[in-house]
């Protein structure tokens, strides 16, 4: 369990963790429709996927400059906004963490490492 304070999310054990600060909901929607075919296909299947409660456990990969960041960093703000739109729900609490496999990764999305986040060892 955790609180979201700030941008921030707080552990019940106390520690702190950063997350992404969230865009507005018309700036999402520009971002969604400036991603590629291919973006935009992965995207709708993944909200399609979450929608359906669907369990799936997926991998992003690519060469550098395809659009890994940016389109992972749109599927957080989006589900991030469908699960704060739940009627009931505190904006407040965190709904999503992103983690990436390396720090590279994790600078880009604003995102944490695994090893961090799950305190893995290295």
């Amino acid at each position: 369990n955790v609180l979201h304070e700030d941008n921030n999310c707080v552990e019940k054990t106390g520690r702190l963790i950063k997350l992404p600060p969230l865009i507005l909901e018309g700036d999402l929607l520009a971002i969604v429709q400036s991603l590629n075919n291919k973006q935009r296909e992965y995207f709708a299947h993944v909200m399609h996927n979450v929608s359906k409660k669907k369990i799936f456990y997926e991998y992003v990969r690519g060469g550098a400059g395809v659009g890994k960041t940016r389109l992972i960093t749109t599927i957080y703000q989006s589900l991030t906004l469908r699960a704060n739109s739940v009627p009931g729900t505190n904006p407040e609490t965190a709904k999503v963490l992103l983690c990436t496999p390396t720090g590279k990764a994790s600078f880009g999305t604003g995102g944490l490492t695994l090893h961090s986040v799950f305190s893995l060892p290295v």
